[in-house]
């Protein structure tokens, strides 16, 4: 069974920040759940959509504190789209 991962990307920005071709691989390898909003996931909203997940793929806006962690009961690893870690506890 492939593992599910969320991608956070607002729906608005997916193609731009994450690309087809990315999301086709990434599809061949997981199931892929999608934040179906045009705005960023924070707080209780992400802990929902992340539920049952083992991965999360977080835009680059996207907060991940240490109440969102404490949430993640499923998730294995959080990976986060740019090359700082300041939105991540």
């Amino acid at each position: 069974m492939k593992p599910l991962v969320l991608l956070t990307h607002p729906r608005n920005r997916l193609a731009t920040y994450f690309g087809d071709d990315a999301l086709a691989r990434l599809q061949r390898m997981a199931q892929v759940r999608l934040n179906a909003g045009d705005e960023d996931l924070a707080g209780t909203a992400l802990v929902a959509a992340a539920r049952d997940c083992a991965v999360v793929i977080a835009y680059r806006q996207t907060p991940v504190d240490a109440d969102v962690c404490a949430g993640l009961d499923d998730v294995r690893a959080i990976v986060r789209c740019a090359v700082d870690i300041r939105t991540i506890d």
